[in-house]
């Protein structure tokens, strides 16, 4: 592949000298024209300014989480008396915790935004890129909207799905539209964002960056990202005061509920905090984790990233006639695939390091231990790596896709190989190809339901160890963190087995075309 970059990366026109590109040192702002280097110096102080701005309301905003809790007596007394009052004061806690969650989330995409500007502008090859922390910032803003609106179908008594992936935000706006949500400020705002597509226009990226290529790889200059950027503060700042507003919702109304419905809709705590059982679970992580593990599925994120490079290289030199499969989409999105696993892979190094620095601070609770911004724990990198390895199966799902000719869309990866998981008919044996048994014994392992119900949490439900002890948290921890880099070994796998699938198509293609000529 070309190692030289030679347009602007801000308005395409051809670069006066082409620049080396350094895949691990990449800083955007130096591939850009004098013209476009103005144009940098102005709008990204502005960002800045404005992610600084947003966070300034933090000390108002925990005043009023504080207030809350000293003058709700329903945290101080549980009652369990009766099944409505017991039910009534675990959802009260619950909604009380979502609106913590929101508040983590939109801060965190503040920041993220802030880091992306100082990362777009001097990159820290030791640290992450500003594509980095643009991911993360897109996911957040989207969950962070997607559990602040779970609060107010909470509150305002809509009927949810059990099923927490059929509560989309499409879903749950059309069912609290019949309800007093309407007269809030927060739907005005809402409306407000999605009509001027700020709001849609980060759902798409977070969807590109699930399932199909990249968001920022899909040909998007850097004024269409700081342009994003600017559409998530602007969220960002609808966020804080829809959580003041929805604190003082909680104020007024107590949501009626049972023990059951908490239980049907994820509203308690499924992790049961027992002394007997952690004390287990930590002797089982010591037999199977060690800091090794981190260093070498690191070591092979990097040979893979070689690979994936050498291989599109080849794939293009190949001038391929033949329709399908689509050899040179397909190996750019394993370019895709392969980096993000990295990330992955540096993210769970880079929170080991923040673990061990902490045990060696002797903090009390490890995860108060941070980084460039207050909440940037350990914790942190690792819902980074459990969030792009997430994606990555996704878009394998669509690499899938691509290779046994299927149009489901933007589908889950469960969800494409559920439709090729034939047992009877011409297609039964897809079932023995190696792809697809790779596939389906992925989805068999402990390892990948984890991962799945780690982020099914994280997305739509609570982070749970944000609520527990941390002698417990920190076993959980080191749980999802084996869980990824099971899946990390796993994934990889998989691509073995794809790229020898192609490469078998590739000889049978160039032969008919032979035996044609």
């Amino acid at each position: 592949m070309d190692d030289y970059i030679k347009s602007c990366l801000g308005c395409g026109r051809t670069l006066d000298t082409s620049v080396p590109f350094e895949i691990f040192t990449f800083t955007p702002g130096q591939y850009t024209c004098s013209d476009c280097n103005k144009t940098l110096k102005k709008k990204l102080p502005e960002i800045k300014n404005a992610a600084l701005e947003i966070i300034t309301r933090n000390k108002s905003l925990n005043e009023k989480f504080d207030e809350f809790v000293e003058n709700e007596e329903i945290f101080n007394h549980p009652v369990k008396e009766t099944d409505f009052l017991y039910g009534s004061h675990q959802a009260r806690e619950y909604m009380f915790s979502l609106l913590e969650e929101v508040h983590r989330f939109t801060y965190h995409a503040t920041f993220e935004c802030y880091l992306f500007s100082d990362m777009f502008e001097n990159a820290d090859p030791l640290f992450f890129s500003d594509r980095y922390f643009l991911t993360n910032s897109v996911i957040k803003t989207i969950g962070a909207w997607e559990k602040l609106l779970r609060f107010h179908c909470l509150f305002f008594e809509v009927q949810l799905d059990r099923d927490s992936k059929n509560n989309s935000i499409s879903r749950l706006q059309k069912k609290m539209n019949k309800t007093e949500f309407k007269q809030t400020k927060l739907y005005n705002d809402f409306i407000r964002l999605k009509s001027s597509n700020s709001f849609g226009e980060i759902d798409k990226a977070r969807k590109n960056n699930d399932h199909n290529v990249s968001y920022h790889l899909g040909g998007k200059n850097f004024l269409e990202l700081f342009e994003l950027v600017k559409m998530i503060l602007d969220n960002s700042s609808a966020l804080y005061y829809g959580i003041e507003e929805a604190l003082e919702l909680l104020t007024k109304r107590t949501r009626l509920a049972t023990r059951k419905f908490n239980e049907d809709f994820g509203l308690i705590n499924k992790i049961e905090e027992n002394d007997k059982v952690f004390k287990k679970k930590a002797l089982k992580i010591k037999s199977k984790f060690s800091h090794e593990d981190i260093r070498r599925i690191n070591e092979i994120s990097v040979r893979y990233i070689g690979w994936a490079n050498n291989r599109i290289g080849e794939v293009i030199s190949w001038k391929v006639r033949y329709s399908y499969p689509p050899m040179v989409s397909i190996y750019y999105r394993l370019i895709d695939v392969v980096s993000r696993l990295h990330e992955s892979a540096r993210s769970l190094g880079f929170a080991a390091e923040l673990f061990a620095e902490a045990v060696r601070l002797n903090y009390v609770d490890l995860d108060k231990h941070w980084t460039q911004f207050d909440g940037m724990n350990y914790r942190y990198f690792i819902h980074s790596a459990l969030l792009r390895i997430y994606g990555v199966y996704d878009k394998l799902g669509m690499i899938i896709q691509d290779l046994f000719e299927v149009e489901l869309g933007n589908v889950t990866f469960e969800a494409v190989i559920e439709h090729l998981r034939v047992t009877d008919g011409e297609n039964r044996f897809l079932n023995s190809l190696p792809p697809l048994k790779i596939c389906n014994r992925i989805l068999s392992t402990a390892s990948y339901k984890r991962l799945y119900d780690s982020r099914q949490d994280f997305f739509h439900l609570l982070i749970m160890q944000d609520f527990m002890k941390p002698q417990y948290k920190e076993i959980i921890d080191t749980e999802l963190m084996i869980a990824i880099i099971d899946n990390c070994n796993m994934i990889y796998e998989l691509i073995d087995s794809l790229d020898i699938a192609l490469v078998h198509f590739h000889q049978i293609g160039t032969y008919h075309q032979n035996t044609k000529a």
